[in-house]
């Protein structure tokens, strides 16, 4: 009996995977059958009437409904808008921002605008929801498209957002202001005969120095005939990104950014740095004489996807989630001797820092040496493959139940740069152990393995500065990715500063 379920329930995943688009699937996709088999077993989603998620069914509770749905929240917007509008609708304003300045957050409502009449607004999962109105007038002349979903250009975006944005995400339109095409933006100006929008446009690149830009751009709109008086629209005292900063990409300056805003809030708040430690083999032998407890403390982060090689595996009866306990135990063995071997690496790479080495540059050049120590025995042993050991992920990874997505992997590169030259420039080494833990994890760089990496980058960043090696208590977790959370989302670093220096000074 249960192998012919077992037998079933391949036969009704094969029919899904088969159909799905980025794990989404229209319920006239699938037979009854299949979809009842296939829901009872995990395997479906309900997103709304009408709509499944396609994914692995998740561990439990721990955030697996809802790193599921964030994890496909882009995707299923991106098929579920094109399955009722095909290219007749465009992303607001600022959810094009949002989604070509490669912003993190998953917003609890998009708005849209489309040429099918009539306004709506579709409920989605955990609070989640899309605005939906009618327009025809205003509708843009031409989209584009990232990530499959329809969007205004940036240099449209900015002349269309409302002066209230300015205000509540400064940040992201430095960002914008910073990347955009001015000669593009010249076009949207005139074109949208918008005399407000010009000035808080002019005005605020004058408020992020960038004179020649505010200059250029007000004698386009004179010689077309307007009068203008820009205003500054940003309610900051400073720009945060600073005069001719060089911007790679929207996720290096994003970087950049974060950086410089969250360093001020650290630093009102840290105490006086004791400096390098003078008894430096007492230091090591007190990071010696953690090594258990700080083992046992660590974690690793999962995601959910499903894939051909399991399908086949259910067909033959070898796949079991509530057995092959041995299988676990292994895994929890090599991950003990790889966190063994990483943190050796680790406590070599602090003699190099007590010969006062820059501290950021011994995490750039030596960074990827934790990693392949992290997960060399898991790969020696043929549990995970080898490539995992070679540079940043290639995939993207969900963060278990955070409502932040980290960079997609062709944003790592710039990111990392922008991260170490950001730890190799930092002379508080308070600040280098918070943010180089939080920009680490935000970042992401590896499929897995990211918050031991960052601990133990914390703690290679607080002994540059002659506090003590670390342990954050699983007894924390829950206030730890809280605060996390609140620095990634909400754009506040300070409950997770408080948080890492209650810990540290005890």
């Amino acid at each position: 009996m249960a192998k012919a379920f077992q037998q079933a329930l391949a036969e009704s995943l094969k029919r899904a995977h088969d159909v799905a688009i980025n794990g989404i699937i229209r319920t006239d996709q699938l037979n009854r059958p299949d979809r009842e088999r296939l829901e009872k077993s995990g395997w479906l989603t309900r997103v709304l009437k009408g709509w499944y998620l396609f994914t692995q069914p998740h561990a439990g509770a721990n955030g697996g409904e809802s790193t599921q749905w964030y994890a496909s929240f882009w995707d299923f917007l991106a098929v579920y808008l094109q399955d009722r509008f095909g290219q007749d609708y465009c992303l607001s304003a600022v959810d094009s921002l949002h989604i070509a300045l490669g912003a993190t957050r998953i917003p609890q409502q998009v708005l849209l605008m489309t040429k099918k009449p009539g306004n709506m607004c579709v409920t989605l999962p955990l609070d989640t929801s899309l605005a939906i109105y009618h327009e025809t007038t205003t509708f843009p002349t031409k989209l584009e498209q990232i990530n499959n979903l329809n969007i205004m250009s940036v240099a449209e975006a900015l002349v269309r957002i409302p002066v209230k944005y300015f205000q509540d995400d400064p940040r992201q339109i430095e960002i914008a202001l910073n990347i955009v095409d001015i000669n593009a933006l010249s076009r949207e100006l005139l074109k949208a005969n918008n005399l407000a929008a010009a000035e808080r446009i002019i005005g605020g690149y004058q408020f992020i120095h960038q004179p020649q830009i505010a200059k250029q751009l007000t004698e386009m709109m004179q010689a077309a005939g307007y009068t203008l008086q820009p205003k500054n629209p940003f309610t900051e005292t400073k720009p945060t990104l600073g005069q001719n900063t060089r911007i790679k990409s929207p996720y290096s300056a994003r970087i950049t950014a974060l950086w410089k805003d969250y360093r001020k809030v650290i630093l009102d708040i840290a105490p006086k740095i004791p400096g390098l430690p003078r008894a430096k083999k007492r230091y090591l032998t007190e990071v010696d004489a953690l090594y258990a407890q700080d083992a046992y403390h660590s974690l690793s982060i999962e995601g959910y996807q499903v894939t051909e090689r399991l399908i086949n595996d259910i067909a033959q009866g070898a796949w079991h989630p509530d057995k092959h306990q041995n299988h676990a135990e292994q895994r929890n063995a090599l991950a003990a001797r790889g966190y063994y071997l990483a943190f050796e690496a680790v406590k070599n790479n602090l003699r190099d820092i007590f010969a006062k080495e820059n501290p950021g540059a011994v995490i750039k050049n030596n960074l990827f040496r934790w990693h392949q120590q992290l997960f060399a025995p898991a790969v020696q042993s043929g549990i995970i493959s080898a490539e995992r050991l070679a540079g940043f992920r290639d995939n993207q990874v969900y963060i278990r139940g955070s409502m932040h997505t980290p960079f997609p992997r062709h944003a790592l590169l710039d990111a990392m740069e922008t991260f170490f030259t950001c730890l190799i420039e930092e002379d508080n080494a308070l600040v280098r152990a918070i943010l180089g833990h939080f920009v680490f994890v935000y970042i992401h760089p590896y499929m897995d393995g990211n918050g031991r990496l960052a601990r133990f980058l914390m703690n290679a960043m607080l002994a540059s500065g002659g506090f003590a090696w670390t342990v954050i208590h699983v007894e924390q977790r829950k206030e730890y990715f809280a605060a996390l959370e609140k620095a990634s989302v909400d754009g506040d670093i300070e409950p997770f500063a408080r948080f890492l220096l209650s810990v540290v000074l005890g």
